[in-house]
Protein backbone atom coordinates (compact mmCIF):
# COMPACT_ATOMS: atom_id res chain seq x y z
CA UNK A 1 0.00 0.00 0.00
CA UNK A 2 0.99 3.53 -0.59
CA UNK A 3 0.07 7.08 -0.82
CA UNK A 4 1.69 7.41 -4.63
CA UNK A 5 -0.40 7.64 -7.46
CA UNK A 6 -0.19 4.91 -9.85
CA UNK A 7 0.53 5.82 -13.18
CA UNK A 8 0.33 3.21 -15.28
CA UNK A 9 -1.28 -0.70 -14.66
CA UNK A 10 -0.01 -3.75 -15.71
CA UNK A 11 -1.34 -7.44 -15.75
CA UNK A 12 0.71 -10.02 -16.44
CA UNK A 13 0.31 -13.74 -16.73
CA UNK A 14 3.57 -14.59 -18.45
CA UNK A 15 2.35 -14.98 -22.07
CA UNK A 16 2.44 -13.60 -25.50
CA UNK A 17 -0.51 -14.92 -26.90
CA UNK A 18 -3.04 -12.01 -26.87
CA UNK A 19 -1.51 -10.04 -24.38
CA UNK A 20 -1.63 -6.34 -25.72
CA UNK A 21 -4.00 -3.87 -25.02
CA UNK A 22 -6.54 -3.03 -28.00
CA UNK A 23 -6.10 1.07 -27.04
CA UNK A 24 -4.70 3.55 -29.44
CA UNK A 25 -1.63 5.12 -27.46
CA UNK A 26 -3.39 8.60 -27.10
CA UNK A 27 -6.09 6.90 -25.05
CA UNK A 28 -4.09 5.19 -22.57
CA UNK A 29 -4.17 6.84 -18.86
CA UNK A 30 -3.48 5.98 -15.44
CA UNK A 31 -7.01 3.87 -15.40
CA UNK A 32 -5.74 1.55 -18.54
CA UNK A 33 -4.66 -2.08 -17.33
CA UNK A 34 -2.28 -3.13 -20.04
CA UNK A 35 -0.71 -6.48 -20.76
CA UNK A 36 2.62 -8.15 -20.62
CA UNK A 37 3.85 -6.60 -24.54
CA UNK A 38 2.46 -3.16 -23.20
CA UNK A 39 5.24 -3.94 -20.46
CA UNK A 40 8.39 -1.47 -21.76
CA UNK A 41 10.40 -1.22 -18.44
CA UNK A 42 13.58 -2.60 -16.72
CA UNK A 43 12.44 -2.99 -12.99
CA UNK A 44 15.56 -2.04 -10.49
CA UNK A 45 15.15 -3.34 -6.61
CA UNK A 46 16.78 -3.20 -3.88
CA UNK A 47 18.50 -6.47 -2.78
CA UNK A 48 16.07 -6.92 0.28
CA UNK A 49 12.96 -6.05 -1.55
CA UNK A 50 13.79 -8.47 -4.33
CA UNK A 51 14.86 -11.40 -1.92
CA UNK A 52 10.95 -10.16 -0.28
CA UNK A 53 8.95 -9.88 -3.56
CA UNK A 54 11.01 -13.60 -4.76
CA UNK A 55 9.87 -15.04 -1.44
CA UNK A 56 6.12 -14.09 -1.79
CA UNK A 57 5.85 -15.07 -5.41
CA UNK A 58 7.21 -18.58 -4.13
CA UNK A 59 4.63 -18.74 -1.27
CA UNK A 60 2.02 -17.84 -4.13
CA UNK A 61 3.46 -19.99 -6.55
CA UNK A 62 3.07 -23.07 -3.82
CA UNK A 63 -0.59 -22.27 -2.75
CA UNK A 64 -1.65 -21.95 -6.75
CA UNK A 65 0.01 -25.50 -6.86
CA UNK A 66 -1.72 -26.72 -4.22
CA UNK A 67 -4.96 -25.66 -4.90
CA UNK A 68 -4.40 -27.03 -8.46
CA UNK A 69 -4.99 -23.57 -10.17
CA UNK A 70 -3.18 -23.11 -13.25
CA UNK A 71 -4.07 -19.20 -14.01
CA UNK A 72 -2.61 -16.40 -12.35
CA UNK A 73 -2.08 -12.74 -13.05
CA UNK A 74 0.26 -10.49 -11.02
CA UNK A 75 -1.00 -7.06 -11.13
CA UNK A 76 1.90 -4.27 -11.15
CA UNK A 77 1.43 -0.77 -10.30
CA UNK A 78 4.10 1.71 -11.72
CA UNK A 79 4.30 4.86 -9.99
CA UNK A 80 6.93 7.85 -11.74
CA UNK A 81 8.44 10.03 -9.44
CA UNK A 82 8.59 13.19 -11.64
CA UNK A 83 6.99 14.97 -14.51
CA UNK A 84 10.43 14.20 -16.51
CA UNK A 85 10.08 10.52 -15.84
CA UNK A 86 6.42 10.17 -16.61
CA UNK A 87 6.63 12.19 -20.19
CA UNK A 88 10.15 9.84 -21.02
CA UNK A 89 7.97 6.94 -19.92
CA UNK A 90 4.77 7.87 -22.08
CA UNK A 91 7.24 9.25 -25.36
CA UNK A 92 9.14 6.22 -25.31
CA UNK A 93 6.84 4.37 -28.02
CA UNK A 94 5.50 7.83 -29.67
CA UNK A 95 7.07 11.43 -30.78
CA UNK A 96 6.06 13.71 -28.40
Amino acid sequence: CSDHTIHRRFDLKGSSLGRTTDKPQAEIDEYTTLKDLDLNFIFRLQKQWFEEFRRQVDKDCEFLEQEKIMDYSLLVGVHFRGKREILKALCKNTKC
